[in-house]
C-alpha cells in the first residue's frame, strides 16, 4: 500500500493496486484500506456534488442503489479502529493524510480535531512531493487549508496559505507548456484562498491580476478570474470589469466565426443580462440577428431509407373510399395517427436511442430557431431527454408528411377536386362554425391548386381558432383577464397554453401532444408560429399537408356526439 502511494499516482490508483491483493495478505486485512483509498474526494468548491455525496468523500462507483466505498457514517467501528492503528504504525505522508482525514470526517476518538490537524500537516508534505501529479498536489494544499480552517488552527492556516501562494507564483512564472503552467493549478489555488483563506483583499487581488495578465487572450480563463476579483474591487468598478469581459467574448466571436461566433456572442449576452449591462445587451441582440445562414457554415447531414414502392402505394390507397366518397377519404385521413404514437411509445423510442447512442446525449446540444436565435440548450440528462422527445415526435411527423401529401393528391385524383361549398359544408360541425369551415375549405382548394404558401398562411391562424373553439366547448377559459396592478392588458390565451390546458379532454392524449408539437412547441415543428409570424421564406406542401391533416382530425371531434 505504501509502495503504491509512493508512486504518486493518487489515492484511487493505490487503492486499485491494493485491491489486486498480495499472497501474504487476506481480503479481510486489506478491505478497510481499499475502501479508505477508494473514496473520491470532492473539492470544497463543488458544493452541489458534496451535498449529493453527503460529504467531502464520495463513492468511486455507484449504481442500482449500491456504492463503493459505503458512506463513512455507515462503516462499523472496527474499520475506524484499524485506520487509527494504521496511522500509529506508518510514516507515509499520503497514507497519514487520507486516514487522518477520514477519521476526522467520522469524528472518531475523544479529540477528532487532532486527526484534522495531523491530516493538514500530512497533506502539506504530500503537496511538496514532486512525484505526485501537479493537480493532486493542488488538491492536497486546498484540503490542508480547509481542515485547518475547520478546526480554527491559525498556525496551520498560515502554513497552508504560504504554501499555496508559493505554488501560485511558481505556476504563473513557469514555462508556458510545462505541467505547472496550466490554469488549473493557479486558478484552483486562487479559488481556495478566496473561499477559505484569510488573505488581505489587496494581496489576493494582486495575485489575481498577475493571473489575469498571464492568461491574456483567453476569455474563458479570464472570466473565472473576474468572478474571483469582483467581490474584492469597489462596487463602482464592477460594471467596467464585466464590460471588459463582454468585449473579450465579442472579440473571440469575431476571430472564430461560424457557429462558434454565435456561441460566444450568446455567452456575452448572458453576461450582459446577468450584470444588467443594458446597452451591451441591445448591441449583442442586434449583432446576433444579423448573422445569416451562410455565416454559420453549417453542414447538412442526411440519410436515406428505402421503402418498397408497392407497400407505400398500398398504404396510401387504403385511405380512399371504394364508393368514391371523398368525405370518407378525408375522415380516414384525419383518423390516422397521431404520428409518433402514444406518450409511452415516444418514451420507449427515446430510451432506446439514448441507450444505443449515449455519446450524443452527453455533449451540449443547441437548437437554433428562426433568425438564428438559440431556442434551447440540452446540457444535462433531463434537458436532453426533454429535447429528444420533441425531436422524436417531430421526426415522425416529417415522415408522415410525405405520405400525407401523397394521400391528398390521391383524393383529388381519384374523386376530382371537390366543390369548395361542399367542403365547407363537410367541415361545418358543432365544433366548427360555418365561417371558419368556409376558410378551411378554401385552404383545401388552394392546396389542390398547388398554392401551398397561400394555403399555409390562411390555415395556420384558422387552426389556432379551431383549438380555441375546442377549449371553449370543453369549458376551458380561452381568455385571460387584465392585470391593472402590473399594467398588463387581458386578451386571448396563447395556443401553447390552451393545448396544455386541454390535457384530459382528448380520448387519447397522444393527439394533444402531437398537435402541440406540430403547432406550438418551439422544439417541435411549431408550424403555427413559424407560418403565422412569417419566419420562413415559404410554406412547403408537406407542412400544409400536416396542417390539413390536423384540421381533418379536429373535424372528427366536432362531428361526434358531445358525450
Amino acid at each position: 500500500m505504501e509502495e503504491a502511494l509512493r508512486e504518486g499516482k493518487g489515492f484511487p490508483y493505490a487503492g486499485t493496486r491494493l485491491a489486486k491483493g498480495s499472497p501474504s495478505q487476506s481480503d479481510d486485512e486489506v478491505a478497510p484500506f481499499v475502501a479508505a483509498l477508494g473514496y473520491h474526494f470532492i473539492e470544497h468548491s463543488h458544493d452541489q456534488n458534496r451535498e449529493r455525496a453527503e460529504g467531502a468523500f464520495g463513492a468511486a462507483i455507484e449504481f442500482d442503489n449500491k456504492r463503493f466505498p459505503p458512506t463513512i457514517e455507515s462503516l462499523p467501528e472496527s474499520i475506524f479502529l484499524e485506520w487509527n492503528e494504521a496511522v500509529e504504525a506508518t510514516s507515509n505522508a499520503a497514507l497519514l493524510a487520507r486516514l487522518h482525514d477520514l477519521l476526522w470526517v467520522a469524528r472518531y476518538g475523544e479529540r477528532p480535531d487532532l486527526h484534522a490537524r495531523k491530516a493538514a500537516d500530512a497533506y502539506l508534505e504530500v503537496a511538496s512531493d514532486p512525484e505526485w501529479h501537479s493537480m493532486d498536489r493542488v488538491g492536497c494544499l486546498s484540503r490542508s487549508l480547509e481542515l485547518a480552517r475547520m478546526v480554527g488552527d491559525s498556525d496551520r492556516m498560515t502554513a497552508a496559505e504560504s504554501a499555496m501562494k508559493e505554488r501560485i507564483q511558481s505556476s504563473l512564472s513557469a514555462e508556458p507548456n510545462s505541467e505547472q503552467a496550466g490554469p488549473g493549478v493557479s486558478l484552483t489555488l486562487l479559488r481556495g484562498l478566496s473561499d477559505l483563506g484569510r488573505m488581505d483583499g489587496g494581496e489576493l487581488d494582486g495575485l489575481l491580476l498577475q493571473a489575469f495578465e498571464r492568461f491574456a487572450g483567453d476569455p474563458r480563463i479570464r472570466e473565472s478570474i473576474v468572478d474571483l476579483r469582483e467581490p474584492l474591487v469597489d462596487a463602482s468598478q464592477r460594471p467596467e470589469l464585466r464590460r471588459a469581459q463582454v468585449q473579450e467574448w465579442r472579440q473571440l466571436a469575431n476571430q472564430d466565426g461560424g457557429l462558434a461566433r454565435v456561441v460566444h456572442l450568446e455567452h456575452a449576452l448572458e453576461v450582459s443580462r446577468l450584470h444588467s449591462l443594458v446597452d451591451q445587451e441591445a448591441e449583442l441582440l442586434h449583432e446576433l440577428q444579423e448573422i445569416s445562414d451562410e455565416d454559420l457554415n453549417l453542414k447538412e447531414i442526411s440519410t436515406e431509407v428505402q421503402i418498397p414502392r408497392a407497400e407505400l402505394e398500398t398504404f396510401h390507397e387504403s385511405f380512399l373510399d371504394d364508393e368514391n366518397r371523398w368525405q370518407v377519404s378525408l375522415m380516414r385521413f384525419g383518423n390516422y395517427g397521431p404520428p409518433g404514437g402514444t406518450k409511452e411509445e415516444v418514451e420507449e423510442q427515446v430510451a432506446q436511442k439514448m441507450q444505443q447512442s449515449p455519446l450524443q446525449f452527453h455533449v451540449t446540444k443547441v437548437v437554433f430557431g428562426p433568425d438564428n436565435t438559440t431556442v434551447f440548450r440540452a446540457i444535462d440528462e433531463a434537458s436532453h431527454h426533454h429535447l429528444a422527445k420533441a425531436e422524436e415526435r417531430a421526426f415522425a411527423s416529417r415522415i408522415w408528411s410525405l405520405s400525407a401529401v401523397s394521400v391528398l393528391n390521391l383524393v383529388r385524383d381519384r374523386h376530382g377536386k371537390p366543390d369548395i361549398g361542399d367542403v365547407a359544408e363537410f367541415f361545418t360541425t358543432e365544433l366548427i362554425p360555418a365561417d371558419l369551415a368556409s376558410r378551411i375549405a378554401r385552404c383545401f382548394d388552394l392546396y389542390w391548386e398547388g398554392e401551398f404558401d397561400e394555403a399555409g398562411h390562411m390555415l395556420a391562424p384558422r387552426l389556432e381558432r379551431l383549438v380555441r373553439e375546442l377549449a371553449r366547448h370543453a369549458g376551458i377559459p380561452i381568455i385571460k383577464p387584465p392585470d391593472p396592478q402590473a399594467l398588463r392588458p387581458g386578451g386571448v390565451r396563447t395556443l401553447g397554453d390552451l393545448l396544455r390546458a386541454l390535457k384530459g379532454v382528448f380520448a387519447e392524449d397522444a393527439w394533444r401532444l402531437y398537435l402541440h408539437n406540430l403547432l406550438a412547441d418551439p422544439l417541435g415543428l411549431n408550424l403555427r408560429n413559424s407560418v403565422a409570424h412569417d419566419l420562413q421564406p415559404q410554406v412547403e406542401a408537406e407542412q400544409v399537408a400536416l396542417m390539413l391533416h390536423a384540421a381533418c382530425f379536429l373535424r372528427l371531434l366536432g362531428a361526434r356526439p358531445a358525450s
